[in-house]
C-alpha cells in the first residue's frame, strides 16, 4: 500500500508539473466591423516571457509554454492603432482564451481590401462560430470538406476532427445530438451546401448548459446549424463508385424537415473497409459516463486489415411536440464480413544457427452491431427542466482463424504447427440516465440533480485446436512425433455502473455565488475466464496450467464526493475557490482453482 500510495503521489506531482509547463494563451483579433484581422504582430511580454507571433488568416493567435501568471499583450498592424492590455492567468487553468480584441482603425487608412473565400469567425464565450456563406467549395461537397478549410480545425485521413488542438468528441445538428453524437457519420454524409454555420463548442455538460456552473473539464463538440431555408422540405443524396479488383461503394441519405420535425435515413454498402457508423460513440445523455457498465465491448470485428464487406443503415429523428416537450434519438445497424489473408517470412540468425520461419494465416470475422438512443426533454414550467435518456446496444460476432507455420534450422526441418481457432462473442448493454433542474429564484438560486445506471455483459466462447509436428534433435533416427492439443475457453465479463449527484447554488452577489455538491458513483465488475485442455481422444489433459485454468475477479469501486466552491465570474477575471473530500472504497476478491485473494482498499 505504501508503494502504491507513493506511485500515485508521484504521478499526481508529475501531472501538476506537466500542467504548469504547458500553459497556453489564445485569442482573436477583429476590427470595428467584426471582421477578422489577419497577419497582425502580437507580442506577449512578462518578467519571464518574451513571445512573438502573428494572427492567422482567421485572426487567431496562440502562445504556448507561457510561464508567468501576469503578462501584457501588445498588438500592432498596418492601418490600426496600437493595442496594449495586461492580463492575469486564471488560477488552476492550463488554457486561457482571451475575449476577442477590437482594433481601432488608424486615422489614415488605405483602400479597403476584401478577401473572398474566408469564412467570418465570431467568438461567443465558449463557442467559436464559422459562417459558411463565404466559403468556396466544389459542388457535391460534404461537411468534412468545409471543416478542412476552417482555420484551427484539422481533419486527418481517417476522418477524425481536431479543433484548436483538441479532439472533437460529438456532433450536433441544430443543437441536438445527431446519430448519438457520431462525428464521422455527420461530417462525411451531410451536404455542405445546406449548412449556415459551424460552431466549435467547449461543452461542460448539461448542468453547465442549464445553470451556467462549469465544473470539470470541457470537451469539444461540433454543432452544425442548418440554413433556415433548408429547414422545410426534403432532400436526398446518392454517391456510388466502382474500381479495380471489384471494389465498390454506395452511400445514400434522405432528409426531411419541417417546422419542429426532422428525420434522416442513412445507408451504406461497400467492400472498402469504410464503416458508416462508429459504434464506440455514445451520446451525451443526461449524465456523463463515469466508467463501468454500459460501455461497448471490444473484439466484435476484425479490424481494418483484409477485405471487409459492410452494410449499414440508420435512422435519426426529432420532434418538437410543443415548446415544452422535445423527443429525439437514433437507431443504427451495421453488418461486417472481414476476410484477411497474410503471409509472413522471417530469418533469425543466432550463434551457429540460422532459423527461417514461414507463417500463413487465413481469418474470417463476421459481426453485427445495433445501437439505439432516445432523449426526452420536458419543461413542465419556466422553472423546471427534465431530461431522460435510455440507451441500448447489442454486438454479436463470429471469428474463424486458421494458421500454418513451418520452421527450418540450418535449412533442415525443425517443426511445423497447424492451429485453428473459432470463437463467438455477444455483448448486450443497456442504460438510462436522467436529470432534473429547478430554478428557485431569478437571481441564480438553483438545485440540480442527475442519475445514471448502465449495464453491460460480454460472453465469449472459443474452441482452439493445435497440432504440432516436431523433430527430436537428440536422436536423428527417431520418428517424427505428432502432438495434438484442443482447448475450450469460456470468458464472461459483467459490469454495471450507477451514480447520482446533487448541486445547490446560492448567489451572493452579481458575479459571485456559492456552490455545494455531492456525487456518488459505484462500478461493479464480475469477470471470469475458464479453459480446459483435451487430447486427440477427447480426454482431459490434467495438471497443465498452460492449458487448464479458472480465474474469477469480482470487485467493486465506490466513491463519495462532497464539496463546496465559491465561483466568481467577471468581465475579465474568472476564478473559483473551494474544497472537497472524496472517500473511496475498493472491495472484492480474486479467485482461481487453488487460490483466493481478498481485495479491500479504503481511502
Amino acid at each position: 500500500m505504501m508503494r502504491i500510495t507513493f506511485l500515485l503521489f508521484c504521478s499526481m506531482l508529475l501531472s501538476w508539473v506537466a500542467q504548469g509547463q504547458t500553459k497556453s494563451v489564445q485569442g482573436m483579433l477583429k476590427d470595428d466591423k467584426i471582421r477578422v484581422v489577419a497577419g497582425a504582430s502580437v507580442k506577449l511580454i512578462s518578467d519571464q516571457d518574451s513571445l512573438v507571433t502573428s494572427s492567422s488568416i482567421a485572426g487567431i493567435f496562440i502562445f504556448n509554454n507561457v510561464k508567468a501568471s501576469k503578462f501584457k499583450i501588445s498588438v500592432s498592424n498596418l492601418g490600426f492603432e496600437r493595442f496594449e492590455q495586461e492580463f492575469t492567468y486564471p488560477e488552476g487553468e492550463s488554457k486561457y482564451i482571451i475575449p476577442s480584441f477590437t482594433l481601432k482603425p488608424a486615422s489614415e487608412l488605405l483602400e479597403e481590401v476584401v478577401i473572398d473565400g474566408v469564412p467570418t469567425i465570431v467568438v461567443k464565450g465558449d463557442t467559436l462560430e464559422y459562417t459558411m456563406k463565404d466559403l468556396k467549395l466544389r459542388d457535391g461537397s460534404v461537411a468534412e470538406d468545409a471543416l478542412k478549410k476552417l482555420q484551427g480545425v484539422e481533419v486527418d485521413k481517417d476522418g477524425n476532427v481536431t479543433a484548436q488542438g483538441e479532439s472533437v468528441k460529438r456532433v450536433r445538428i441544430n443543437g441536438k445530438d445527431f446519430f448519438g453524437g457520431d462525428v464521422k457519420t455527420a461530417t462525411q454524409n451531410l451536404p455542405a451546401n445546406i449548412i449556415e454555420k459551424m460552431q466549435i463548442v467547449d461543452d461542460y455538460g448539461d448542468m453547465a448548459n442549464i445553470t451556467g456552473n462549469k465544473n470539470g473539464d470541457s470537451e469539444k463538440v461540433l454543432n452544425i446549424q442548418i440554413d433556415p431555408k433548408y429547414n422545410k422540405g426534403q432532400m436526398a443524396t446518392l454517391r456510388a463508385g466502382y474500381g479495380t479488383e471489384d471494389r465498390y461503394q454506395a452511400t445514400g441519405m434522405w432528409m426531411g424537415m419541417r417546422e419542429g420535425e426532422q428525420i434522416s435515413i442513412l445507408g451504406n454498402l461497400n467492400n472498402t473497409n469504410a464503416p458508416l457508423f462508429d459504434f464506440n460513440t455514445t451520446g451525451g445523455g443526461a449524465r456523463r459516463q463515469q466508467g463501468g457498465g454500459g460501455r461497448r465491448g471490444g473484439g466484435m470485428f476484425g479490424g481494418s486489415d483484409g477485405l471487409t464487406k459492410l452494410g449499414s443503415i440508420g435512422l435519426n429523428a426529432r420532434k418538437d411536440f410543443s415548446d415544452k416537450l422535445t423527443v429525439y434519438g437514433s437507431y443504427s445497424y451495421s453488418h461486417s464480413d472481414n476476410t484477411t489473408l497474410s503471409e509472413q517470412f522471417q530469418e533469425i540468425t543466432l550463434r551457429g544457427i540460422t532459423q527461417n520461419d514461414s507463417i500463413k494465416s487465413n481469418s474470417n470475422n463476421i459481426g453485427a452491431s445495433h445501437r439505439f438512443e432516445a432523449n426526452l426533454e420536458w419543461k413542465p414550467s419556466t422553472k423546471d427542466y427534465i431530461k431522460i435518456t435510455p440507451q441500448f446496444g447489442f454486438d454479436d460476432g463470429d471469428a474463424n482463424t486458421v494458421t500454418n507455420s513451418i520452421t527450418f534450422r540450418n535449412e533442415e526441418f525443425n517443426n511445423s504447427q497447424d492451429q485453428s481457432i473459432f470463437s463467438n462473442s455477444t455483448a448486450p448493454r443497456y442504460g438510462i440516465s436522467g436529470l432534473y433542474n429547478r430554478k428557485l429564484n431569478e437571481n441564480g438560486r438553483n438545485i440540480f440533480m442527475n442519475m445514471n445506471y448502465n449495464n453491460a455483459k460480454t460472453d465469449k466462447d472459443q474452441n482452439a485446436i493445435l497440432q504440432r509436428l516436431l523433430e527430436d534433435p537428440n536422436n536423428a533416427d527417431a520418428s517424427l512425433n505428432s502432438i495434438y492439443e484442443k482447448t475450450i475457453q469460456e470468458a464472461k465479463n459483467k459490469s454495471w455502473n450507477a451514480g447520482g449527484s446533487l448541486n445547490y447554488t446560492e448567489p451572493l452577489s452579481k458575479n459571485g455565488k456559492l456552490e455545494f455538491t455531492y456525487d456518488f458513483n459505484k462500478n461493479k465488475y464480475d469477470n471470469s475466464n475458464q479453459q480446459q485442455g483435451y487430447d486427440k481422444d477427447e480426454n482431459e489433459i490434467l495438471n497443465d496450467p498452460k492449458l487448464n485454468f479458472d480465474y474469477n475477479y469480482d470487485y467493486s469501486f465506490t466513491t463519495h464526493r462532497v464539496g463546496a466552491n465559491y465561483l466568481y465570474s467577471g468581465e475579465k477575471v474568472t476564478y473559483s475557490i473551494g474544497a472537497a473530500a472524496q472517500p473511496s472504497q475498493l472491495r472484492g476478491s480474486a479467485l482461481s482453482s487453488d487460490l483466493s485473494v481478498p481485495i479491500i482498499v479504503i481511502t
